[in-house]
């Protein structure tokens, strides 16, 4: 249900900037961006140390490059594309994340930007095999690691908060995985640094 209602909305805001692209005044040219940051996945919800501790931050290198363009009044459409980085997940496996996003976004004052959209979630595990004893409480078990590549698709709900300098800006975007299921809930976040400039 929830994956109709965001593809149903990303179809209207598609119309929506489609038509509405020969009424934005000059003033309001459409802006390309270019995004750099860092990327934490499931906040407060993996265990990072043996004492049970949580990630609360992961400097996960994030780069990415958006369209901003006006549309219904002062409202922006703001489709992007973000790469987390690839990196290691234990010894052997190796994560890449690609998102597509698209946000409505409203400037309330000259310096600040509201975002409220969607992700489609794109993430890649490989694997190289073999297995490794860990602690698990009391004793030691076997994990396995996984010996081919897997992707994966998930969809999420992001809010984010932008604040702007100029041709620059400052952004932290949250995205939650299955926002209408509390015992699946997940919320990752990036903290971005933008540079904008005109088309």
């Amino acid at each position: 249900m929830f994956k109709r209602l965001i593809c149903l909305l990303l179809a209207a805001l598609g119309s929506v900037v489609t038509s509405a692209q020969t009424e934005v005044p000059v003033t309001q040219k459409p802006q390309f961006y270019l995004s750099a940051g860092a990327h934490t996945e499931f906040y407060n919800q993996l265990q990072v140390d043996a004492t049970g501790g949580m990630r609360r931050f992961d400097p996960a290198p994030t780069i990415g490059a958006g369209l901003k363009t006006s549309v219904l009044g002062d409202f922006l459409f703001l489709p992007e594309i973000n790469w987390v980085l690839p990196r290691k997940s234990g010894e052997k496996i190796i994560k890449n994340l690609l998102m597509g996003r698209a946000d409505i976004g409203y400037d309330p004052v000259d310096w600040f930007r509201i975002r409220v959209g969607s992700s489609l979630m794109w993430l890649n595990q490989h694997g190289s095999g073999g297995a490794v004893k860990m602690n698990n409480g009391n004793s030691t078990a076997t994990f396995y690691n996984p010996d081919q590549n897997r992707s994966s698709f998930n969809t999420t709900l992001d809010v984010g908060a932008e604040l702007l300098l100029g041709a620059a800006a400052l952004r932290l975007q949250t995205y939650t995985y299955s926002p209408l299921k509390s015992e699946r809930r997940q919320l990752s976040y990036t903290l971005f640094l933008s540079y904008y400039w005109d088309r």
